[in-house]
């Protein structure tokens, strides 16, 4: 009887990883929007384990809520949920892909906050801050110089300073290191 090595587990936990599945039957990749019609929407798989196997996915538009299809456009990240295996899967949802920063609030003017990034996914480390708008936002009684989490969905918009499309935020717990 062979004995499975750690480096053959860890292999066999990568490629989990790269497929995009989690525990159970339900499982999840992530995408690119292709195209939208009345039917479904066209995806490209985003992971490696996807994207050379399968071009294109087409999701069930009765899958997608109606809020999130409504705003949904071409080259959006979307996160694809589904049961089965390929080819025989079964899509369950699909929703923008949701992204986070965190930051120090540095004012808030005008309707937007302005935030210096701490900690963020796809935000280049050179940005000195960041902004959004607070319209469908809940008031979270934060205050300038306090540490905030952001969850966004798209792309980061070019400009100066560049922005958002923030979906929530919350102030951060902020970690102190003891000695």
């Amino acid at each position: 009887m062979r004995k499975i090595t750690g480096a053959v587990v860890l292999v066999l936990l990568t490629a989990l990883l790269l497929c995009g599945c989690s525990g159970g039957s339900v499982k999840w990749f992530d995408a690119t929007v292709l195209s939208i019609s009345d039917e479904v929407v066209t995806v490209a798989p985003n992971r490696f384990g996807f994207a050379g196997v399968f071009g294109e996915i087409s999701v069930p538009t009765d899958t997608v809520d109606s809020a999130t299809l409504a705003e949904l456009g071409f080259k959006d990240e979307v996160m694809v949920v589904y049961t089965g295996t390929f080819p025989k899967m079964k899509i369950q949802s699909c929703e923008l892909a949701k992204k986070q920063l965190q930051g120090v609030l540095l004012e808030i003017k005008n309707g937007y906050a302005y935030v210096r990034p701490t900690v963020s996914e796809g935000i280049p480390k050179d940005t000195e801050q960041i902004r959004f708008r607070l319209r469908g936002l809940e008031d979270i009684g934060v205050q300038v110089g306090q540490e905030v989490r952001v969850t966004y969905v798209r792309d980061i918009v070019q400009g100066m300073p560049p922005s958002l499309d923030v979906r929530d935020w919350e102030i951060a717990e902020v970690q102190v290191e003891s000695n």
